[in-house]
Protein backbone atom coordinates (compact mmCIF):
# COMPACT_ATOMS: atom_id res chain seq x y z
CA UNK A 1 0.00 0.00 0.00
CA UNK A 2 3.14 2.05 0.37
CA UNK A 3 3.88 1.83 -3.28
CA UNK A 4 0.24 3.52 -4.24
CA UNK A 5 0.01 6.23 -6.60
CA UNK A 6 -0.90 9.44 -5.18
CA UNK A 7 -4.63 9.53 -7.90
CA UNK A 8 -5.44 5.84 -6.29
CA UNK A 9 -5.07 7.53 -2.11
CA UNK A 10 -7.06 10.56 -2.79
CA UNK A 11 -9.54 8.11 -4.72
CA UNK A 12 -9.37 6.28 -1.71
CA UNK A 13 -9.73 8.94 0.58
CA UNK A 14 -12.69 10.39 -1.95
CA UNK A 15 -14.58 7.06 -1.00
CA UNK A 16 -14.19 7.19 2.71
CA UNK A 17 -17.27 8.76 4.92
CA UNK A 18 -15.94 9.84 7.95
CA UNK A 19 -13.06 12.28 8.68
CA UNK A 20 -11.47 10.27 11.49
CA UNK A 21 -11.01 7.93 9.29
CA UNK A 22 -9.47 9.92 6.15
CA UNK A 23 -7.09 11.12 9.07
CA UNK A 24 -5.86 7.52 10.02
CA UNK A 25 -5.14 7.21 6.84
CA UNK A 26 -3.22 10.39 6.66
CA UNK A 27 -0.91 9.46 9.62
CA UNK A 28 0.42 6.72 8.01
CA UNK A 29 3.32 7.92 6.51
CA UNK A 30 4.85 11.10 5.36
CA UNK A 31 3.78 11.20 1.77
CA UNK A 32 0.31 9.88 2.82
CA UNK A 33 0.05 12.77 4.95
CA UNK A 34 1.23 15.85 2.22
CA UNK A 35 -0.95 13.73 -0.23
CA UNK A 36 -4.23 13.58 1.64
CA UNK A 37 -3.88 17.04 4.33
CA UNK A 38 -5.79 19.10 1.65
CA UNK A 39 -8.33 16.65 1.14
CA UNK A 40 -8.85 16.18 4.55
CA UNK A 41 -9.38 19.91 5.10
CA UNK A 42 -11.95 20.32 2.32
CA UNK A 43 -14.02 17.16 3.40
CA UNK A 44 -14.12 18.90 7.24
CA UNK A 45 -15.22 21.96 5.57
CA UNK A 46 -18.46 20.19 3.43
CA UNK A 47 -19.43 17.72 5.76
CA UNK A 48 -18.18 18.46 9.16
CA UNK A 49 -18.86 22.17 9.42
CA UNK A 50 -14.93 23.21 9.81
CA UNK A 51 -13.94 21.42 13.53
CA UNK A 52 -10.78 21.69 12.40
CA UNK A 53 -11.10 25.63 13.09
CA UNK A 54 -12.75 25.15 16.12
CA UNK A 55 -9.99 23.18 17.21
CA UNK A 56 -7.39 25.49 15.91
CA UNK A 57 -9.21 28.64 18.11
CA UNK A 58 -9.53 26.91 21.01
CA UNK A 59 -5.84 26.03 21.07
CA UNK A 60 -3.88 29.00 19.29
CA UNK A 61 -2.75 26.31 16.34
CA UNK A 62 -2.83 29.54 13.71
CA UNK A 63 -1.03 27.05 10.87
CA UNK A 64 -4.57 24.44 11.37
CA UNK A 65 -6.45 27.60 11.45
CA UNK A 66 -5.31 28.48 8.11
CA UNK A 67 -5.73 25.41 6.81
CA UNK A 68 -9.12 25.10 7.86
CA UNK A 69 -9.61 28.64 6.00
CA UNK A 70 -8.09 27.83 2.89
CA UNK A 71 -9.96 24.71 2.27
CA UNK A 72 -13.60 26.72 2.74
CA UNK A 73 -12.43 28.80 0.19
CA UNK A 74 -15.11 28.96 -2.60
CA UNK A 75 -17.53 26.62 -1.15
CA UNK A 76 -21.06 28.16 -0.81
CA UNK A 77 -23.51 27.64 2.45
CA UNK A 78 -25.41 25.28 0.31
CA UNK A 79 -22.65 22.82 -0.23
CA UNK A 80 -22.53 22.33 3.43
CA UNK A 81 -23.65 20.03 5.60
CA UNK A 82 -23.71 21.03 8.16
CA UNK A 83 -22.81 25.19 7.74
CA UNK A 84 -19.60 26.01 8.81
CA UNK A 85 -19.64 28.13 11.39
CA UNK A 86 -17.12 30.98 11.55
CA UNK A 87 -18.41 32.90 14.77
CA UNK A 88 -18.65 29.97 16.84
CA UNK A 89 -14.41 29.43 16.23
CA UNK A 90 -14.35 33.76 16.54
CA UNK A 91 -16.62 33.16 19.84
CA UNK A 92 -14.22 30.36 20.69
CA UNK A 93 -10.21 32.39 19.80
CA UNK A 94 -12.08 35.33 21.65
CA UNK A 95 -12.77 33.39 24.84
CA UNK A 96 -8.88 32.04 24.64
CA UNK A 97 -7.68 35.13 23.54
CA UNK A 98 -5.59 33.96 20.58
CA UNK A 99 -5.25 37.08 18.87
CA UNK A 100 -3.35 35.58 15.89
CA UNK A 101 -6.30 33.48 14.81
CA UNK A 102 -9.05 36.10 15.20
CA UNK A 103 -7.02 37.77 12.73
CA UNK A 104 -7.34 34.85 10.21
CA UNK A 105 -10.97 34.60 10.69
CA UNK A 106 -11.97 38.06 10.69
CA UNK A 107 -10.59 38.02 7.20
CA UNK A 108 -13.05 35.52 5.93
CA UNK A 109 -16.22 36.58 4.03
CA UNK A 110 -19.01 36.02 6.44
CA UNK A 111 -16.94 36.16 9.77
CA UNK A 112 -19.15 38.84 11.97
CA UNK A 113 -17.77 39.60 15.35
CA UNK A 114 -21.58 41.33 16.31
CA UNK A 115 -22.96 37.85 15.05
CA UNK A 116 -24.35 35.06 17.71
CA UNK A 117 -23.15 31.44 16.85
CA UNK A 118 -25.97 28.90 17.43
CA UNK A 119 -23.96 27.62 20.40
CA UNK A 120 -23.62 30.62 22.33
CA UNK A 121 -25.67 33.39 23.83
CA UNK A 122 -22.98 36.59 23.37
CA UNK A 123 -21.12 37.49 20.10
CA UNK A 124 -17.54 37.63 20.09
CA UNK A 125 -17.22 41.65 20.34
CA UNK A 126 -19.80 41.39 23.28
CA UNK A 127 -17.03 38.84 24.95
CA UNK A 128 -14.31 40.82 24.44
CA UNK A 129 -15.67 44.02 25.75
CA UNK A 130 -17.24 41.98 28.76
CA UNK A 131 -13.62 41.02 29.90
CA UNK A 132 -11.96 43.63 28.78
CA UNK A 133 -9.81 41.93 25.87
CA UNK A 134 -8.89 45.92 24.34
CA UNK A 135 -6.47 44.26 22.20
CA UNK A 136 -8.89 41.76 21.28
CA UNK A 137 -11.67 44.80 20.22
CA UNK A 138 -8.91 46.42 18.00
CA UNK A 139 -8.30 43.32 15.63
CA UNK A 140 -11.89 42.46 15.42
CA UNK A 141 -12.86 46.30 14.88
CA UNK A 142 -10.66 45.21 11.21
CA UNK A 143 -13.52 42.42 10.25
CA UNK A 144 -15.10 43.80 7.09
CA UNK A 145 -17.83 45.56 7.56
CA UNK A 146 -18.31 45.48 11.38
CA UNK A 147 -19.48 47.48 13.68
CA UNK A 148 -20.05 47.64 17.52
CA UNK A 149 -23.73 48.46 17.63
CA UNK A 150 -25.81 45.48 18.16
CA UNK A 151 -27.96 43.53 16.00
CA UNK A 152 -31.55 43.47 18.40
CA UNK A 153 -32.42 45.17 21.23
CA UNK A 154 -32.37 41.90 23.01
CA UNK A 155 -28.31 41.54 22.63
CA UNK A 156 -26.41 44.05 25.04
CA UNK A 157 -23.82 46.06 23.00
CA UNK A 158 -20.38 45.48 23.72
CA UNK A 159 -20.36 49.60 25.16
CA UNK A 160 -22.87 48.76 27.32
CA UNK A 161 -20.98 45.60 28.45
CA UNK A 162 -17.74 47.70 28.54
CA UNK A 163 -19.37 50.39 30.55
CA UNK A 164 -21.09 48.21 33.29
CA UNK A 165 -17.45 46.65 34.25
CA UNK A 166 -15.86 49.72 34.23
CA UNK A 167 -13.68 49.25 31.50
CA UNK A 168 -12.76 52.89 30.30
CA UNK A 169 -10.55 52.45 27.44
CA UNK A 170 -12.90 50.30 25.53
CA UNK A 171 -15.31 52.60 26.14
CA UNK A 172 -13.21 55.02 24.58
CA UNK A 173 -12.01 53.43 21.83
CA UNK A 174 -15.96 52.02 20.88
CA UNK A 175 -16.83 55.71 21.25
CA UNK A 176 -14.38 56.77 18.58
CA UNK A 177 -16.12 54.45 15.88
CA UNK A 178 -17.62 56.04 13.49
CA UNK A 179 -20.92 55.18 13.36
CA UNK A 180 -21.09 54.21 16.75
CA UNK A 181 -24.99 54.37 18.77
CA UNK A 182 -23.80 55.63 21.80
CA UNK A 183 -27.07 56.10 22.67
CA UNK A 184 -28.78 52.53 21.75
CA UNK A 185 -31.42 50.80 23.93
CA UNK A 186 -31.89 47.53 25.12
CA UNK A 187 -35.27 45.62 25.75
CA UNK A 188 -35.14 47.13 29.22
CA UNK A 189 -34.83 50.90 27.46
CA UNK A 190 -31.36 50.96 29.52
CA UNK A 191 -28.34 52.73 27.51
CA UNK A 192 -24.37 52.72 27.35
CA UNK A 193 -24.27 55.26 30.08
CA UNK A 194 -27.33 53.89 32.42
CA UNK A 195 -24.77 50.75 32.34
CA UNK A 196 -22.44 52.71 33.82
CA UNK A 197 -24.27 53.89 36.60
CA UNK A 198 -25.60 50.76 37.03
CA UNK A 199 -22.37 48.98 37.60
CA UNK A 200 -21.40 46.97 40.99
CA UNK A 201 -18.43 49.39 41.05
CA UNK A 202 -19.29 52.47 39.07
CA UNK A 203 -16.65 54.19 37.70
CA UNK A 204 -16.90 58.36 37.58
CA UNK A 205 -13.87 57.80 34.56
CA UNK A 206 -16.45 56.15 32.64
CA UNK A 207 -19.32 58.05 33.20
CA UNK A 208 -17.39 61.00 32.24
CA UNK A 209 -16.58 59.80 28.77
CA UNK A 210 -20.21 59.68 27.85
CA UNK A 211 -20.68 62.94 29.22
CA UNK A 212 -17.73 64.21 27.74
CA UNK A 213 -19.18 63.64 24.21
CA UNK A 214 -20.77 66.61 22.73
CA UNK A 215 -20.46 65.04 19.48
CA UNK A 216 -22.74 62.00 20.37
CA UNK A 217 -25.92 61.86 21.51
CA UNK A 218 -26.89 60.30 25.09
CA UNK A 219 -29.45 60.79 26.67
CA UNK A 220 -28.66 61.63 30.19
CA UNK A 221 -32.37 61.41 31.16
CA UNK A 222 -32.80 57.81 30.09
CA UNK A 223 -35.65 55.98 32.01
CA UNK A 224 -35.49 52.51 33.08
CA UNK A 225 -38.20 50.43 31.62
CA UNK A 226 -37.24 47.01 33.59
CA UNK A 227 -38.36 46.06 37.46
CA UNK A 228 -35.48 43.77 38.50
CA UNK A 229 -33.25 43.32 41.46
CA UNK A 230 -31.50 46.31 40.36
CA UNK A 231 -34.43 49.20 40.47
CA UNK A 232 -37.16 47.28 41.79
CA UNK A 233 -39.46 50.30 39.99
CA UNK A 234 -39.62 51.35 36.34
CA UNK A 235 -39.20 55.15 35.36
CA UNK A 236 -35.53 55.74 37.47
CA UNK A 237 -33.08 57.62 35.15
CA UNK A 238 -29.05 57.55 36.01
CA UNK A 239 -29.65 60.49 38.56
CA UNK A 240 -31.86 58.14 40.89
CA UNK A 241 -29.95 55.45 40.41
CA UNK A 242 -26.32 57.16 41.20
CA UNK A 243 -28.38 58.28 44.30
CA UNK A 244 -30.04 54.96 45.17
CA UNK A 245 -26.35 53.43 45.02
CA UNK A 246 -24.64 56.13 46.75
CA UNK A 247 -22.45 57.36 43.81
CA UNK A 248 -21.63 60.86 45.32
CA UNK A 249 -19.26 61.30 42.53
CA UNK A 250 -21.16 60.53 39.51
CA UNK A 251 -23.92 62.17 40.79
CA UNK A 252 -22.58 65.55 40.49
CA UNK A 253 -21.51 64.56 37.49
CA UNK A 254 -24.75 63.86 35.72
CA UNK A 255 -25.95 67.36 37.59
CA UNK A 256 -23.93 69.51 36.11
CA UNK A 257 -25.00 68.61 32.46
CA UNK A 258 -27.33 71.09 30.73
CA UNK A 259 -31.02 69.63 31.14
CA UNK A 260 -30.73 67.01 33.99
CA UNK A 261 -34.16 66.60 35.25
CA UNK A 262 -33.42 67.00 38.58
CA UNK A 263 -37.29 66.31 40.16
CA UNK A 264 -37.89 63.34 37.81
CA UNK A 265 -39.45 60.56 39.44
CA UNK A 266 -39.91 56.48 38.84
CA UNK A 267 -43.31 54.67 38.74
CA UNK A 268 -43.43 54.94 42.28
CA UNK A 269 -43.15 58.71 42.70
CA UNK A 270 -39.68 58.70 44.04
CA UNK A 271 -36.97 61.27 43.09
CA UNK A 272 -33.18 61.09 43.87
CA UNK A 273 -33.94 63.80 46.59
CA UNK A 274 -36.32 60.82 48.06
CA UNK A 275 -33.56 57.49 47.78
CA UNK A 276 -30.12 60.25 49.02
CA UNK A 277 -32.72 61.60 51.74
CA UNK A 278 -33.76 57.97 53.04
CA UNK A 279 -30.05 57.00 52.75
CA UNK A 280 -28.48 59.19 55.06
CA UNK A 281 -26.16 60.97 52.01
CA UNK A 282 -25.62 64.44 53.01
CA UNK A 283 -23.38 65.33 50.32
CA UNK A 284 -25.93 63.99 47.57
CA UNK A 285 -29.21 65.90 49.08
CA UNK A 286 -26.65 69.15 49.58
CA UNK A 287 -26.13 68.58 45.68
CA UNK A 288 -29.09 67.88 44.90
CA UNK A 289 -30.41 71.12 46.81
CA UNK A 290 -28.01 73.44 44.93
CA UNK A 291 -29.21 72.27 41.52
CA UNK A 292 -32.96 73.41 42.57
CA UNK A 293 -34.18 70.07 43.49
CA UNK A 294 -38.03 70.38 45.23
CA UNK A 295 -37.23 69.94 48.37
CA UNK A 296 -40.76 68.60 49.50
CA UNK A 297 -41.96 66.01 46.39
CA UNK A 298 -44.58 63.61 47.27
CA UNK A 299 -44.74 59.88 46.47
CA UNK A 300 -47.67 57.56 45.79
CA UNK A 301 -47.59 57.15 49.36
CA UNK A 302 -47.41 60.73 49.79
CA UNK A 303 -44.21 60.64 51.89
CA UNK A 304 -41.52 63.25 51.76
CA UNK A 305 -37.64 63.42 51.71
CA UNK A 306 -38.05 64.86 55.18
CA UNK A 307 -39.96 61.58 56.51
CA UNK A 308 -37.70 59.34 54.97
CA UNK A 309 -34.88 61.11 56.62
CA UNK A 310 -36.44 61.74 60.14
CA UNK A 311 -37.73 58.07 59.64
CA UNK A 312 -34.31 57.10 59.68
CA UNK A 313 -32.41 59.22 62.12
CA UNK A 314 -30.44 61.56 59.34
CA UNK A 315 -30.03 64.91 61.70
CA UNK A 316 -27.63 66.47 59.17
CA UNK A 317 -30.32 65.40 56.41
CA UNK A 318 -33.51 66.42 58.32
CA UNK A 319 -31.42 70.12 59.05
CA UNK A 320 -30.91 70.85 55.12
CA UNK A 321 -34.09 69.77 53.76
CA UNK A 322 -36.03 72.11 56.85
CA UNK A 323 -33.49 75.00 55.71
CA UNK A 324 -34.49 74.05 51.75
CA UNK A 325 -38.33 74.51 52.88
CA UNK A 326 -39.35 71.36 53.52
CA UNK A 327 -42.68 71.05 55.33
CA UNK A 328 -42.37 69.32 58.59
CA UNK A 329 -45.91 69.10 59.53
CA UNK A 330 -46.55 66.87 56.15
CA UNK A 331 -49.00 64.02 56.67
CA UNK A 332 -48.42 60.80 54.42
CA UNK A 333 -51.08 58.41 53.51
CA UNK A 334 -50.60 56.48 56.43
CA UNK A 335 -51.53 58.79 58.86
CA UNK A 336 -47.86 59.36 59.77
CA UNK A 337 -45.32 62.28 59.82
CA UNK A 338 -41.56 63.57 60.36
CA UNK A 339 -42.18 63.95 64.37
CA UNK A 340 -43.66 60.51 64.60
CA UNK A 341 -41.67 58.76 62.65
CA UNK A 342 -38.37 60.08 64.86
CA UNK A 343 -40.31 59.56 67.92
CA UNK A 344 -41.36 55.81 66.68
CA UNK A 345 -38.12 54.86 65.77
CA UNK A 346 -36.59 56.04 68.85
CA UNK A 347 -34.78 58.85 67.26
CA UNK A 348 -34.58 61.50 69.94
CA UNK A 349 -32.49 64.03 68.08
CA UNK A 350 -33.96 64.53 64.81
CA UNK A 351 -37.25 65.08 67.20
CA UNK A 352 -35.38 67.86 68.78
CA UNK A 353 -34.15 69.04 65.70
CA UNK A 354 -37.50 69.20 64.03
CA UNK A 355 -39.32 70.79 67.38
CA UNK A 356 -35.99 73.47 67.75
CA UNK A 357 -36.54 74.49 64.16
CA UNK A 358 -39.89 76.40 64.89
CA UNK A 359 -41.83 75.39 61.90
CA UNK A 360 -44.22 72.63 63.64
CA UNK A 361 -47.83 72.88 64.36
CA UNK A 362 -48.12 70.26 67.26
CA UNK A 363 -52.00 71.19 67.19
CA UNK A 364 -52.32 69.58 63.50
CA UNK A 365 -50.22 66.75 64.09
CA UNK A 366 -52.33 63.90 65.16
CA UNK A 367 -50.61 60.11 67.07
CA UNK A 368 -49.20 58.36 64.54
CA UNK A 369 -51.16 54.84 64.08
CA UNK A 370 -48.86 51.85 65.83
CA UNK A 371 -48.85 49.84 61.91
CA UNK A 372 -47.93 53.09 60.59
CA UNK A 373 -45.58 51.57 57.77
CA UNK A 374 -45.86 48.23 57.11
CA UNK A 375 -42.49 46.26 58.68
CA UNK A 376 -43.97 48.09 61.73
CA UNK A 377 -46.96 46.67 61.39
CA UNK A 378 -45.91 43.55 60.29
CA UNK A 379 -43.96 43.27 64.30
CA UNK A 380 -47.73 43.85 65.69
CA UNK A 381 -49.40 41.35 63.80
CA UNK A 382 -46.74 39.11 64.88
CA UNK A 383 -46.66 40.30 68.67
CA UNK A 384 -50.24 40.21 68.93
CA UNK A 385 -50.72 36.67 67.28
CA UNK A 386 -47.78 35.68 69.53
CA UNK A 387 -49.40 36.92 72.91
CA UNK A 388 -52.63 35.35 71.57
CA UNK A 389 -51.24 32.49 71.37
CA UNK A 390 -49.55 32.43 74.84
CA UNK A 391 -53.47 32.51 76.51
CA UNK A 392 -54.03 29.34 78.30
Amino acid sequence: MDRLPSEILLAIATNLDASWDINALAQANHRFFNTLNNHLYRHDALFNGMNSLCWAAQRGVVATAQFSINASRGIDDDDCEPLFNLNYALYEAVMNRHIDVISCIIKVEGADPNIRSDFRPLPAMCIAAREGYTEIIKVLLLAKDTHPNPKDSFTPSPLSLAAYRGFVDIVELLLDVTGIDADCRDSNNRTPLFYAVLSDSPSPEVVSCFLGRSDLTIDVNVEDRSGDRHTRNTGRTPLIVASQFKSAAIANLLLDVPGIDVNHSDQSGKTALHFAAELGREDIVRALLQHHADPDPKDNENETPLFLAAKNGSVPVVKMLQEAGADPNHICDNRAHALGAARTEGHGEVAQVLRDFGRLDLNSLGPVPRNWNASRGKMWIERAQKNSDDLP
